[in-house]
């Protein structure tokens, strides 16, 4: 389970830190029980850089053609070193104005500065939970709205549709989810 840091003190496992306690996955939550769904492993999201990559891809398919955004994925994929967090958490602001200067990205600067953004959000789970892949599996005893309460206010750039399409990924929302059906 994931706390926001106004109910940290509620329960605590040792895995704390600024995005509040988390527990560590029990055997039941691999069953499905109302608003609930089983944790399945995800073949998207395998590594947090699989993880930032996904965001990312998700996050510039939002307002653009999704076939210019995997026409142009190769060169994501290398601007930004196979989105390994750590390395793109390493950019600087030189860096921002190289990716937005690239001209086989997408150059939204906002996004771009997601990207950067997200990346460091990234690490600094790690350092608390050790990967992302741990937080998803405590998100998973998590109703849908915490799942994507969550989401959306740890990553830069997310609105419901980019956390649902994210979720979904994970392997942690399906179809009855999606914000438009709500």
């Amino acid at each position: 389970m994931i706390h926001t840091t106004s109910d940290h003190a509620a329960q605590s496992n040792g895995f704390e830190g600024p995005y509040g306690a988390a527990r560590e996955p029990a055997a039941s939550d691999t069953t499905t029980t109302g608003a609930e769904h089983s944790v399945a492993p995800s073949l998207q999201l395998r590594s947090d850089a699989d993880a930032l990559r996904e965001i990312t891809r998700l996050i510039f398919s939002v307002g653009f053609r999704l076939g210019e955004v995997n026409r142009r994925w190769p060169a994501f994929e290398a601007a930004f070193q196979g989105f390994e967090p750590a390395v793109v958490a390493a950019f600087d602001p030189s860096s921002l104005s190289l990716l937005h200067a690239n001209p086989g990205l997408i150059r939204n600067r906002s996004k771009l500065s997601a990207t950067l953004s997200n990346a460091r959000t990234l690490v600094r789970l790690a350092e608390v939970y050790g990967s992302f892949s741990a937080i998803l599996d405590a998100l998973s005893a998590e109703v849908f709205e915490r799942r994507t309460e969550f989401i959306q206010s740890t990553f830069t750039h997310v609105g419901p549709i980019t956390s649902y399409a994210f979720l979904r990924l994970a392997g942690l929302a399906d179809e009855s989810d999606h914000p438009h059906r709500q």
